[in-house]
């Protein structure tokens, strides 16, 4: 079997493969602290399992109503069985019924799938052979719907972008089997891109004035299920490869695991004189009039985020002392830096974060709340405000709501959701804990964190609940 990594060759594009050809085999998923495994049968997904807390069988039954908080609490201790030896004990003990144990594997075996489509590190394998229908695996999932509903929820599109930017899109027509998985909305879409054949997707966007995220979106789940081919299409390359550039840029932004150098393509040991200059090309590059009258308002508004950005970053880097030795024209460039409030701002909180790796919470709490009157749109400002503020009793209402607020901001960014969690925790509030790391999971897969604290809380109620109900699964399992 070959060895692939998910950056190089995604999962989705496998899946859609598995689909076409009507694939069985087994894929097996590894990637930091967890793996995966997805059985194939004849191009339907037939059996998944993970080792990750939250896709567990006792999590599903807990998170879909079938088992009580009580119950879930006693059987914790059997998550790291198979599903199915966890779900026939509880039927066995009239926790569950067999219908209800069923449907809680059909929704478990969807959810790892799903969770396929968010992974953006790790490797996989697919040996392609023919199945055996082992006992408990007479599940049969469809994987158009998964493919549909994954496609909507994928973190990066780049991948496919890259594939089919500078080609025009063909529709083939839709299949009535289909059409049931395809939103109003997406249909309607559907048919628009009819009056639009011969067209670059960067013309399209601008005839139909539609936000470039929600065409990528849609544009990938047509792909994904074989409903749109691409055609070679003679374009002006500096103008697409412009818009390309610019979406890319917001992307980066918008993601926030970029620093300032990154975003401004300098090293960190770059003089004053080579930041400046590179500003300067940059601004020039995502200038919003750069792209036109004719340019749809979405792209604009795209521009001038991008363009603040940029802005920003480069305030940012022009630190008082890189600049007084560049002359009076640098001096005058860090006067005027030093009083925009978004500077200001990003002043207190990087003096706020000093306080914070100390633990001089109170003080960096009184540095915060000023960051945040002058700028009120920075998340990572909410965020850090309401994590000093958890550390100190008196505060800690004020904490849960700048650390929704940070959520609000930054919807993409597990981090705050996760320090909600341990405020909650940290406030005996277990039930409204646990869903917020299982929510800061859903966002990023990736977080060890999130599973481990999901798995205290566990030993913590069943230590609470000692020895209540274990012995009926140790006679059953002997």
């Amino acid at each position: 079997m070959v060895l692939h990594s998910i950056t190089d060759y995604p999962i989705p594009v496998l899946l859609k493969k598995i689909l076409t050809y009507r694939l069985s085999g087994i894929l097996h998923i590894k990637g930091e602290g967890f793996e995966k495994t997805l059985q194939f049968s004849d191009g339907d997904l037939t059996a998944a399992k993970s080792t990750k807390l939250e896709e567990k069988i006792p999590v599903v039954l807990h998170l879909t109503g079938k088992i009580n908080e009580k119950q879930y609490d006693n059987v914790s201790g059997l998550l790291h069985g198979t599903d199915l030896e966890v779900g026939e004990i509880l039927v066995r003990n009239h926790f569950v019924t067999g219908d209800d144990l069923h449907a809680a594997m059909m929704y478990l075996v969807r959810r790892i799938a799903l969770s396929t489509f968010l992974l953006e590190k790790g490797h996989w394998q697919f040996s392609s052979q023919e199945t055996e229908n082992r006992k408990g695996e007479q599940l049969r999932v469809p994987l158009p719907g998964i493919i549909v509903e994954g496609a909507r929820k994928l973190k990066s599109t780049t991948y496919f972008k890259d594939k089919i930017y500078f080609h025009s899109p063909v529709i083939t027509g839709i299949p009535e089997s289909l059409f049931p998985l395809l939103t109003d909305e997406e249909i309607h879409f559907y048919k628009e891109l009819e009056k639009c054949k011969h067209l670059s997707n960067s013309e399209i966007i601008s005839k139909l004035n539609l936000l470039p995220a929600f065409y990528w979106e849609k544009l990938i789940v047509f792909m994904m299920l074989d409903i749109i081919e691409f055609e070679e299409h003679t374009v002006d390359y500096d103008k697409e490869e412009s818009i390309k550039n610019l979406i890319d840029m917001n992307e980066k932004l918008r993601s926030g695991e970029f620093d300032n150098y990154s975003i401004l393509g300098v090293a960190e040991t770059a003089s004053y004189e080579e930041i400046k200059e590179s500003y300067r090309e940059i601004s020039r590059m995502y200038h919003p009039d750069r792209f036109g009258t004719a340019a749809t308002s979405e792209i604009k508004k795209i521009a001038r985020f991008v363009s603040d950005g940029v802005e920003d970053a480069y305030h940012t880097l022009l630190k008082v002392e890189k600049v007084e030795a560049a002359g009076e024209e640098s001096q005058e460039d860090a006067r005027k830096a030093k009083e925009e409030p978004r500077f200001k701002a990003n002043s207190l909180y990087e003096k706020a974060q000093g306080l914070h790796s100390q633990k001089q919470f109170h003080d960096a709490v009184l540095l915060l709340k000023k960051a945040v009157k002058l700028d009120s749109s920075r998340g990572k400002y909410f965020q850090l405000l309401g994590v000093c503020q958890s550390e100190l009793f008196y505060f800690h209402g004020d904490a849960e709501r700048n650390l929704k607020k940070a959520i609000e901001l930054d919807s993409w960014n597990a981090d705050p959701v996760y320090a909600l969690g341990m405020l909650f925790r940290k406030l005996k509030k277990l039930k409204l804990s646990e869903k917020c790391f299982l929510r800061a999971l859903d966002i990023d897969r990736s977080r060890s964190d999130a599973s481990r604290a999901i798995a205290e809380i566990h030993k913590q109620r069943g230590a609470e609940k000692k020895g209540s109900f274990f012995s009926i699964f140790k006679d059953k399992q002997h």
